[in-house]
Formats: structure tokens, sequence, C-alpha cells
């Protein structure tokens, strides 16, 4: 027994002998040229899957044959190093820095990361550094703002977790000129990983029993916490957004979420808090003030001065509802690994209690990713995040119009609900006593494998869902004004999306005699999405403390519920040439089938191809040394759009109680099929400059484009003898044409100091080009229409003449130039004229990032120039309401006597208003300062003391200012005021990254 141990103990030291003898460690430090080391370059042996990456301290060690080798040193922004090694154990190396390849590594969705010299489409990426997913924001779409040239972000609310509207490069479908018209999506298309996400915006419920329903639709990409985002590349023209076909029509932005990285596992906790106060609030009268022009109003009408009341109470609505806020976030992140497997797993907390008591916002999410090389050949990654939601919604600020001479509380302290409130709520009574809440859930995630088929061809297979939950809970107590006519009122909606994906694609890159360079895509792809409404509503609850609809009989009760499904297949290609890194060459196919349309139209095909010169490769430009990259560039091709709502090609019919016949339960038609509605097309157009001076220095891109939008769907009006009133169809034509320039500058780089910027301007111009039926413009706030030669957010109107200095009666321009005071001239269609647009001449942002030794600054300023906001008229009725509303500070500069020049007219009951006039009108070209961000990083002696990788902290403040072109007098109301409802906040946020 001895012997056989002693047997193979020799034969395991033989063994170790000969392995010994065979491989030996090399290690070493990787440095860059300013002798910083650099963690996490991938030091691979050549030709084998033998690798490693660098620690924090850039330190490596890497097991490799004794007969020698090569080692290849790769890291992002760096140029790839090749080092041949013999019998030698250390090896240091120093790697220069790529001025040609920093930061130019683009996603570009099914074609994966490509560097943009080799792209000929319009691109533009934005790092997680850039987005600063710390700022005090809900959603990462509102980070966007200023930060790419030619994307708008607005939001017409300050109030939390409302969907945010994004345009890139202009309007691109039709708007909605009535409530429930039928239009496209005007949104880009979100993919996240691969998976598109959920448009809340797509109009599902047109013409449908949900279409009036009182559900608050709330922002699905809320759910993805900003701090699990590696990096947002826009795509703008054809030949970046064609491969995505049928619904890239608005522009494509492709959501990359961070990865983990080889190496010793990192731990990444931060945690922000700040507060928040309301910004450039509106000024309304106070009691003695109202009560003065409510009496003047009466005395003009001839009535009892007296029924104005007393001033002897003065209520600040306002102060009673508001409050300040506060912002919470809390983030941990996990990662690491080895060569073969790479993890991250993320949690993250979010709270913002708004500036308004009731409305508040939270969010609960958790992300893994992980990457593993199964094999020589064979990999996986996987993917998967969710997040928790929650929100109170309680819009108080409609309540500052409350007559200030009310109190809302009675003189034994309960809430006053008599008289005005009988039925109007308390707003602190409501605050109490109602409830309207969101509880949401939302998942999304994927799958991929993929084979290297060939050292030039592999096979990527993936599978997606998105998954989007909300249910609302709206009551409204019959112990106030709100509910107490119903004797209760309860609304309940069910909001769920589901979507899967499936794409599998064949990708092949091949380099041929050294100069002739090939990459092709070829694809399939099937998805379905399906949405499910159930909303159930009641009233006449007996108790009201049972808020549960089961205790509400079925005479006051309702249900409803609808099902929306929608599939399409796809079929697509790409392929570019690349011939001796000079010339370029790109073609784009995609083949859309959607379940939306019907009938021969349900087909569509898209394509675009585009072509690229780097002049500054050629050799007549190698004297020119201080260009470190010239790229002409022009690309055409197609896109489209389908997301109109999921049945707005098909005959809609209702089962309703309403409907019976015989004593069973019917149907009747509710919406009309248009078997002929079919896709809008956009044709892009696009030509680019891309200069790079002194190695980096300075980078200028310069665009052009014209997209030009074919069968964009509209509502028209049919005769109501085919029992309905309108259809929708593809009525028109139009365009958009423009100019982006976005620059970047490192005017300072030295070792203790730096200076960088970037500067990006868009101007855009749109036209509607043809029209199968003119919508004139409607009696709305926004006053919307479509006329040829006109821009689609035309705002159409009366020019506004101010009050008659003799009487004080409020005045118009007519069309040929006449004045009137007839306020049914100035309301009539035939009289309104384009006064002004929605849509800015020109936009941008402005980032200036600074260092010094360990101390940070980031300001980022945004602005907008020749748009206009036709703002609510509720709080300038001249005297119309005062009888039930305070009224805007402005009042106070009214008619009084005959001579007064003022745009206020004379008080009066009887005062009604033209809607849409230039009175109402406000310019809105400003300038903002977004946000200032300044930081501090410990120095990583200080770090490892205390057992840290690195240690910053940062106080930052968001909405800094806005600087408006129209002012007003002290103490009055103009656009900063009347340019939301709910006001803007300004927060003041601490905040502290570490790293262990």
């Amino acid at each position: 027994m001895k012997q056989s141990y002693l047997l193979i103990i020799l034969y395991l030291s033989s063994i170790q002998i000969l392995f010994a003898q065979d491989f030996h460690f090399v290690s070493g430090t990787v440095k860059d040229t300013k002798g910083e080391t650099l963690p996490g370059v991938t030091v691979q042996l050549q030709g084998t899957s033998v690798g490693t990456v660098t620690n924090p301290e850039g330190y490596y060690r890497l097991r490799v044959p004794n007969e020698g080798g090569t080692l290849v040193f790769s890291f992002l922004g760096m140029k790839k190093l090749t080092q041949t090694i013999g019998a030698q154990s250390v090896l240091d190396v120093v790697m220069q820095e790529d001025v040609t390849a920093l930061e130019t590594i683009v996603v570009t969705g099914y074609g994966g990361e490509r560097n943009k010299r080799d792209l000929v489409g319009s691109y533009e990426q934005i790092s997680s550094e850039q987005l600063q997913p710390n700022r005090p924001v809900e959603s990462f779409d509102k980070l966007l703002t200023g930060l790419v040239a030619g994307v708008q972000v607005e939001s017409n609310t300050g109030e939390p977790g409302l969907p945010v509207r994004v345009r890139i490069r202009g309007e691109g479908s039709l708007v909605p000129v009535s409530r429930n018209d039928v239009a496209s999506s005007g949104q880009p298309l979100y993919v996240l990983d691969g998976v598109p996400l959920y448009d809340i915006t797509d109009r599902n419920t047109t013409n449908t029993q949900f279409s009036d329903v009182t559900e608050q639709k709330l922002n699905p990409l809320a759910s993805l916490n900003p701090e699990d985002i590696e990096s947002i590349t826009v795509l703008k023209d054809a030949a970046a957004s064609a491969i995505y076909g049928a619904n890239a029509a608005n522009g494509v932005v492709l959501i990359t979420t961070k990865r983990g990285i080889s190496g010793k596992s990192q731990v990444n906790l931060s945690i922000n808090y700040g507060f928040q106060n309301p910004v450039n609030e509106p000024q309304f009268l106070n009691s003695s003030q109202y009560v003065a022009l409510y009496r003047e109003s009466l005395f003009n009408s001839g009535g009892n001065p007296s029924l104005a009341g007393s001033d002897a109470v003065n209520t600040d609505w306002r102060d009673l509802v508001t409050r300040t806020g506060t912002n919470l976030s809390a983030n941990l992140g996990i990662s690491g690994g080895t060569a073969q497997t790479r993890f991250r797993f993320s949690a993250g907390y979010f709270k913002q209690e708004a500036i308004s008591k009731g409305n508040d916002i939270e969010r609960i999410s958790f992300r893994i990713g992980i990457n593993h090389q199964i094999g020589k050949n064979f990999s996986m990654s996987f993917d998967l995040g969710a997040a928790f939601n929650g929100k109170t919604s309680f819009n108080s600020f409609g309540v500052t119009t409350f007559a200030p001479n009310l109190s809302p509380i009675n003189d034994d302290g309960t809430f006053n609900n008599q008289g005005f409130f009988l039925n109007r709520p308390n707003p602190l009574a409501a605050l109490e006593q109602n409830e309207f809440t969101h509880k949401g859930f939302a998942t999304n995630g994927n799958i991929t494998l993929e084979y290297q088929v060939l050292p030039s061809l592999k096979i990527r297979s993936t599978i997606g869902i998105d998954y989007y939950q909300n249910r609302q809970n709206e009551f409204r107590s019959a112990l106030n004004g709100s509910g107490r006519s119903r004797n209760g009122y309860a609304n309940k909606v069910d909001r769920n999306n589901q979507r899967w994906i499936s794409f599998t694609q064949l990708v092949w890159n091949k380099k041929i005699a050294e100069k002739h360079n090939f990459n092709a895509v070829l694809g399939f792809e099937a998805q379905e999405q399906t949405t499910a409404l159930l909303r159930a509503t009641g009233t006449n609850f007996p108790f009201d403390g049972l808020r549960q609809l089961t205790v509400v009989s079925d005479e006051n009760s309702s249900v409803a519920s609808s099902d929306q499904e929608e599939a399409t297949v796809s079929f697509y290609g790409q392929m570019g040439y690349n011939f001796d890194q000079k010339y370029i060459f790109s073609l784009n196919v995609r083949r859309d089938a959607s379940s939306i349309f019907g009938g021969d139209v349900r087909n569509a095909n898209f394509a675009s191809a585009g072509l690229g010169w780097l002049i500054s490769e050629e050799d007549f430009m190698k004297r020119f040394d201080f260009i470190s990259l010239l790229k002409l560039r022009g690309t055409f091709g197609s896109t489209g759009n389908s997301r109109i709502g999921t049945y707005a090609a098909r005959g809609l019919y209702r089962f309703d109680s309403g409907f019976q016949y015989g004593g069973l339960l019917g149907s009747a038609p509710i919406a009309a099929p248009n078997p002929r509605l079919s896709w809008e097309t956009n044709l892009k157009l696009n030509l680019g400059l891309d200069i790079t001076l002194w190695k980096g220095r300075i980078g200028l891109t310069t665009e052009f484009y014209q997209n030009r939008i074919f069968n964009a769907i509209s509502t028209i009006d049919v005769p109501q003898e085919t029992g309905f009133i309108s259809i929708p169809a593809n009525t028109a034509n139009m365009q958009n044409t423009g100019w982006e320039f976005t620059l970047n500058t490192k005017n300072i780089s030295k070792e203790d100091f730096t200076w960088s910027t970037n500067f990006n301007i868009a101007f855009n111009r749109n036209k509607i080009t043809k029209l199968a039926l003119e919508r004139p413009p409607r009696s709305t706030e926004q006053s919307s229409g479509l006329v040829v030669g006109q821009d689609v957010s035309a705002i159409y109107g009366v020019p506004y003449a101010g009050a008659d200095p003799y009487n004080g009666k409020p005045l118009w321009y007519l069309p040929d130039g006449s004045i009137t005071d007839d306020v049914r001239l100035a309301n009539a269609i035939e009289n309104r004229v384009v006064i002004g647009t929605r849509s800015p001449d020109f936009l941008g942002g402005f980032t200036n990032n600074l260092t010094y030794k360990n101390l940070s600054l980031g300001v980022l300023m945004t602005y907008s120039v020749g748009s206009q906001i036709l703002v609510p008229n509720s709080s300038m009725t001249d005297g119309r309401s005062l009888a039930f509303d305070n009224q805007s500070i402005n009042l106070l500069d009214r008619w009084q006597q005959p001579g007064d020049i003022t745009d206020v007219p004379r008080l009066h009951p009887l005062n009604f208003p033209a809607r849409n006039n230039t009175r109402f009108l406000f310019d809105n070209t400003f300038l903002k300062i977004d946000n200032v961000n300044l930081g501090y990083s410990a120095p990583s002696a200080i770090a490892k003391k205390i057992y840290m990788s690195s240690l910053r902290c940062f106080v930052q403040i968001n909405n800094v200012a806005y600087f408006y072109t129209t002012t007003s007098a002290r103490n009055r109301n103009n656009i900063a005021q009347y340019r939301f409802p709910f006001p803007e906040s300004r927060t003041v946020m601490l905040g502290l990254n570490a790293v262990f």
C-alpha cells in the first residue's frame, strides 16, 4: 500500500516537473504615456483563448508557454499593443493614446459596436459620465436635454413621473387636431439591450370605450434606473436607423446597460440626497386685491358689490398645499469575474417627494447581467432588470386659483366643505380624504447565444421580453366636494403591456488583401405585443371607509375591458465595405409585415445606402499634419412608422349592455375600417462632415438633412350617413429640413488642470407639403390645425389689439386688417391665422467640464429660440370668473377709465374670451442653466487607507436658472410663470460615490 502511495506521489511530481518545464508566468504593469496605471486592460496570448485583465493597479499575471509567443494588450481609447515574449517573467508596457479611436466606439444596434470612423450614418453616443445619472430626475429621457444636437426634450409639467415629449429632428408625424384624432406616435423608438420598450403615447384607445377614461398615463421609461446605463446612442438618419424599419421614422435611441469587467470584484456604492423648492411660481391676487377687483367687476355690470364678501380672511392656498420637496437616491453595484465569466448586479432606490403635497414617486430596481464564454467558440449573455414603481398624484396647483377670502378650516377645526366647497374640493380635505395612487411593475430582459462558426463568421440569436404594468386607484370621497354629488366615486384602471421579441442573425467580418474590409449582417426577427386594459368605476358608496367596488350596486358601477394584439415579422440585412481605410460604403435593407395594417398593404420595404470618404487618409493630406480626421459622408434611405394604435385600420365593435336586441347582449360599430390605411414612410437625406484637429483638441461635426414624410396619417371627416363622423387615412406629406453643428474642444489639457467644452446647435424647418383634406384649427387651447405650407406645430388664432382706450373692451385684428370688439368674430374659425409655432427656430446645449487636481466642475446650459406657447386663459378671465376663482396678479393693470392704455380689458362678468389670441401667446425663447455639479475625488492614498479604491463627493444644483427674452414688470406673471402649470423645482443635492 505504501508503495502505491509512493508511486502516485512520484507520478504527480513528474507531471509537475514536466508542467513547469512547458509553462511559466509572466507579469507586469500597464501604464499610459503619463505614467498612470490602466485598470481593465485586456491581455491575451495571441491565437489562444488564454487571457486576463489588469487589476485596479494596472497589474496582470498570465501563464504562457516557455517557447514564447505574443501578448496582445487592448484597451478602449488606446492603440492595440503587441509584445513578443520569450523566457522573461516580467514585462511592463506603456500604451499609446489612439486619437482616431478615442471616444469613437459606438453601439450601432444589430451591427454591434463599431468604430465611428467606419460609419457613414448619423450616430451620436452619450457616455454614462456625460449623462450624469445622479441628477435628481426620475427618468433618463429628461437627462438627454442639451446633450445631442437636434434632440428636443419637453416636459409639459413639473409633476414627476409623467411622459416626456422627445423629438429628433422635428415633428415626424402629424399632430392631433381633435381629442379623438388618430395620429402616429412622434416619439423615437427606444431599444434597451436589443429589446424595444413600450411606447405609452401610442394611441391604442382612440375611438374605444377607453378613449375618455380618466387614466393618468405614466412614463414607462421611469422604470429604468439611470445608474444602470453605460451609454445611449441616438440614431438620426436612414443609414443608422433604417435597419429598424417599421418604427424608426422618428429616430432610434439605443440604451446599453453596464456590464461586468473581468478581474477583482468591485463594489460601487452611491447615495444622494437633496431638497427641492419651486421656481417661477405664478403670482395671484391677495384677499384685499381680489375683493377690490371683484367689487369693481360687479359694479361695472350693475351688480351688488357687497356680494364680493369680506377681505378679513387671506388664505394662501398655494402655501397650504406645497412643501420643501426631497430627493433620495441610493445605488449598489457589484461586478467582476474572470476571463471566461463576467457579471454585474445592481440595486437602486429612488424616492422623490415633489413640492406639491400628495405628489410622490418611488422606485425600487434591480438588474443583473452575465457574460459567459462557454467554450472556445460559444458564448452566452443574459440581462434582466426589474422595477417596482409607486406614485401618488394630487395635482393641487389648480387650487391656487381659489378665492383667497375663503377659509379652509371652520372655527371648530373641521374642514370647510360648505358653500363654495360643496362641489369643489377643499384641497386640505381632499389630501386627507381622497386617494390617487399608482402601483406598477416593469421588467425587461434578454438572453443571447453566439457561436463563432468561422474566424470571420458568427451566428447570434436573441430572445427578449418587455413587460409593463400599472394599476391606478382613484377615490373621491363623499366627505368633500370632489365626490359629494356622487356620494363617493372610485375609478380603477389596470394597464398591462407585454412584448416578446426574437431575432437570429449571421454576422460576417472579413479582411481581404489588407485593403478590402467587409462586414455584413443578415437576420430574421419576430415580435408580438399585447396590451390589456381593465377599467372599473363605481359611485354611491354606502360608507366612506368602504372603498371597494363590491359594496356598490350594479346600477352604480361599470366595467370595461379591452385587449389589443399586434405582431410583426421582419427580414433585415446590412452590408459595409471599406477600401484602404479611405472609402466606405454601407447598405441596409429591411422588410416588415405588420398585423396593424390589412390586405395587401401590411408589407413594407425599407432601405438605405451611404458613402463615406476619409479625406484625411489621402496622401495629399499628409502635409496638413494638424488635421487628424477629415471625413465626408452622405446617406439616403427610408424608414417607417406604424405606431398608430393596434386596430386603427380595422373596424371596431363594442359590446355593451346598452346595445341589446331581444334581451340579449349586442354590439355596435364604434370605429370605421380603412383597409387601405398603410405605413407612413420617411425618406431621409443626410450629408455630414467630420473634422478633428490637433490630435483631438478640436472636433466638429456638421450635418444637413432633409426628411420627407409621405402618407402621414390623420383623421378626416366623413358623411354621417356612413354611421361615423371620421376615419383615419393616409392624408398628408410634409418635410423637415435642417442643419446641425456639434463642436467638442479640449481647451486646456495639463496635468493638474483640464477644461473641455461641448456645444451643439440645431436648426429645423417643418412644412406640410400636401393634404388630402385640410383640417382647420379647432377651438382648443393649443389651436392646432393642418394647412398646406404651414408648420405642423403652427398655432392658429387672432392677433390681440389690446383694450379699447375709450371703453375698455377687448379688441382683435381680423385677417383684412380691421379691428373688432365682437368676440364671435374673434372666435370664428375662418378668421384665424398663424400666430406662432411650438417648433423652435433653433435649440441646443453648451457643456463645460473643468478639473483642477482632485476637484471637478461641470456646467450644463440649454437654450431654445423662436417657439411660442399658448397658455390657458383660466387665470385671466377679466372678471368673468371672479365669483369662484382667483386671478392672475396681472389683472391689477386692468382698464379703469377712458384714456387708459393697457392689455387688460375692463372687468366685467360677461367678458367672454377669444380663446386663441396673442394675448395668451408667449415667446418661449430661453437660456437655462440646467445643472451645476461640483465634485471632489479623494487622493487614492487616502481612499486606500479607508479600504476604498476611490471616493468622490459632490454637490449639485439642478434647474439653476432661466433667462427669457420677454420679461414683465415686477410682481407680474409672464412666460416664466405660465409655462408650467405644475411649476418646476430647483434641487440642491449632496452625493457620495465610493468604490471598494
